[in-house]
């Protein structure tokens, strides 16, 4: 199938596509489900490329087994498959003009930025769908309880994490298929990033804390939920971690990081030129203003 559609023009910003609701949300909670970011027969293409990288039958579980002995969860781990990429302004516009209007404009972000159809997957133990009860078997992502994968994205051989940091200032979940609690969805803490913010404010010599310390004080746990063709987008502060998939179908989705041309700023002479991420980190501050400096590790 084709999938090109009309490049919109480099010299105008996309169209405004987020309520006050959601941007409200994003300030508040660090993240916007967006439904059907992207046309779903447009999803369904990218999780057939995705399989052909992971190399399975999609419908017999015992084709998944060597796939799950991978260290790493992207579609490629099996077969070596050309990779291919997608602009966002071409092949997704709606969620690219929610990444400009969090960001600041097309003009702060990395040029060229686009998404990739060997995302991440999740993959149910064959052995545990053969049991009588797959669901029983069941178990949350919970931190108080010791599982889970909770962490930021940004692993300090990339990157050392600072309160300004450009490399990841969103997270963007693309759902190829649907997500369900069951089905392994991803979980986030919205809590996370105002004590994430406050953190980083405090250690202007970069790096993060220990996500067990952060998630020993949130409470409140969200799934990210959704259908083919939706997207969720979370606060680069957002601690987050995968889940256990018990359903007979593969989870598939993208999961990218927007980076930015140049480090956040909290102390910008025109107030109106503060991002709704650059607001939203001041809002954790409880300040208006903050003239953050890195110093020295």
């Amino acid at each position: 199938m084709s999938i090109a559609t009309k490049q919109p023009s480099s010299k105008s910003a996309p169209t405004r596509i987020l309520s006050s609701q959601q941007i409200d949300e994003f300030l508040s909670v660090g993240a916007i489900h967006l439904p059907a970011a992207i046309a779903p027969d447009l999803a369904e293409h990218y999780a057939q490329e995705m399989l052909a990288y992971m190399d399975i039958d999609e419908h017999e579980p015992e084709s998944w087994r060597e796939l799950r002995k991978q260290p790493d969860n992207r579609g490629n781990a099996t077969k070596q498959l050309p990779e291919k990429r997608y602009s966002y302004q071409q092949h997704a516009p709606t969620l690219w003009a929610a990444l400009c209007e969090l960001l600041g404009g097309p003009e702060r972000i990395i040029a060229n930025k686009d998404f990739q159809s060997n995302g991440v997957y999740s993959l149910a133990d064959p052995d545990v769908l053969a049991s009588p009860d797959p669901r029983a078997c069941w178990q949350a992502p919970l931190p108080g309880e010791n599982r889970g994968t909770w962490h930021v994205d940004g692993k300090e051989e990339w990157f050392r994490h600072y309160l300004d940091s450009p490399q990841v200032a969103l997270l963007v979940l693309i759902l190829f298929r649907d997500s369900s609690r069951l089905g392994g969805a991803t979980w986030y803490a919205p809590e996370s990033p105002a004590l994430m913010s406050k953190f980083y404010a405090a250690h202007p010599q970069g790096g993060g804390p220990h996500p067990k310390d952060i998630m020993a004080q949130c409470t409140d746990l969200r799934v990210a939920e959704g259908r083919a063709g939706d997207a969720f987008l979370l606060h680069p502060f957002m601690i987050h971690s995968g889940a256990p998939n018990v359903l007979p179908q593969p989870r598939l989705m993208e999961n990218d990081n927007v980076s930015l041309r140049q480090p956040l700023c909290f102390n910008r002479d025109d107030a109106t030129e503060f991002s709704v991420l650059e607001r939203s980190i001041l809002g954790h501050l409880g300040v208006e203003r903050h003239d953050f400096a890195r110093i020295a590790a």
